[in-house]
C-alpha cells in the first residue's frame, strides 16, 4: 500500500498560499483595514516615548558614575596627599628625636 498523503505545508502551492496568506495581513495592517491606523501609530509612538525614556535614564546613569569616579579620584589624591604629609611629619619627629637625644647626651642630662 502505497502512502499518497501529502503532509501540510509541504508542495508548493500550500507554500505559496501560505506566504500569500501573510502578504496580505501585513497588507491589511499596512492600509488600516486589519488594525486601525490611529492604534498603529500610538503603538509606535509608545515605543518611541519608551525609548527616549531608557535614553534619558542612560544619560542619568552615565552622569551619576562619572560623579562618582570624579569623587573616588579625588579622595584618592586626598589619600596620597595625607599619606605624604603624614610621612614628613614623622621625617620631622625623627629629626626632632635625634636632636633632642644629641642635646641630651652633650649636655649630660
Amino acid at each position: 500500500m502505497v502512502d499518497n498523503s501529502v503532509p501540510p505545508f509541504s508542495s508548493p502551492l500550500a507554500q505559496w498560499g501560505a506566504w500569500g496568506i501573510i502578504a496580505m495581513i501585513v497588507l491589511f495592517i499596512a492600509t488600516g483595514r486589519l488594525i486601525a491606523r490611529q492604534a498603529a501609530k500610538d503603538l509606535v509612538e509608545q515605543a518611541n516615548k519608551t525609548t527616549e525614556q531608557a535614553n534619558r535614564n542612560t544619560e542619568q546613569a552615565n552622569r551619576t558614575a562619572d560623579r562618582w569616579q570624579t569623587a573616588f579620584e579625588a579622595s584618592d589624591k586626598r589619600a596620597d596627599l595625607y599619606a605624604q604629609q603624614l610621612g614628613e611629619v614623622v621625617a620631622a619627629l625623627r629629626s626632632v628625636e635625634t636632636l633632642v637625644r644629641e642635646s641630651s647626651r652633650r649636655n649630660g642630662i
